[in-house]
């Protein structure tokens, strides 16, 4: 089974506390992911490389596609999703908005 890739409008994001971060998850088709694999549409090729690193199986990942990025997303549910949450950081733009949520 391939990895399913899906426009990224399709799904619905949401932020959720993990590991003393804010993570962005979203859902789809009734399931919750984490964001695991974030690169810009020039680093296409480097994304793919990455997530086949990775060896994740098939349907425990997502990705999303827009113009501007891709993403990798982890079921939740699976034991990889701690694993790799544990690894990626969020995006710089992230980052930075998750810190102004703590100074406030």
């Amino acid at each position: 089974m391939d990895t399913l890739v899906i426009t990224e409008a399709f799904i619905t994001p949401f932020k959720f506390w993990h590991d003393g971060q804010i993570t962005t998850g979203m859902c789809f088709r009734n399931e919750l992911f984490g964001q695991v694999i974030v690169a810009s549409a020039q680093e296409r090729d480097g994304f793919f490389q990455q997530l086949d690193r990775l060896n994740p199986n098939a349907s425990d990942v997502v990705i999303t596609a827009s113009k501007e990025r891709y993403i990798a997303w982890v079921n939740l549910k699976t034991p990889l999703a701690v694993h790799l949450l544990a690894q990626s950081e969020p995006p710089v733009t992230e980052r930075s908005q998750a810190l102004a949520l703590q100074v406030v």
